[in-house]
């Protein structure tokens, strides 16, 4: 069973109680699966949310140094490669903790 978009008249609480239900009914073994799907969800949140604050510090300290370089320093000092080094250390650990 799913929650139908068109229906915009339920609030939260009925669609709550809707979703309540439907898991009340679920198999143990669905359920469990579910759940399975939701410890990995939670790892990936705190892993994004851990590596993207530190990106933002990393950005941060990138502009300080930034203003303190001279403008021949900085033809040498490529932002975007750096943040796109980031990127690429993030997805690996995702991967790796997902297939683990």
């Amino acid at each position: 069973m799913y929650v139908d978009k068109r229906i915009v008249d339920l609030k939260l609480v009925d669609i709550s109680k809707k979703v309540a239900e439907v898991w009340k009914s679920l198999p143990e073994e669905k359920k469990q699966v579910w759940r399975e799907k939701l410890k990995v969800y939670w790892i990936v949140l705190f892993f994004y949310k851990t590596y993207s604050k530190k990106a933002q510090d990393q950005k941060a300290n990138y502009e300080q140094e930034k203003k303190r370089l001279s403008p021949n320093d900085l033809q040498t000092v490529d932002a975007d490669e750096k943040s796109r080094r980031i990127e690429l250390k993030i997805k690996r650990v995702f991967f790796c903790r997902l297939i683990n």
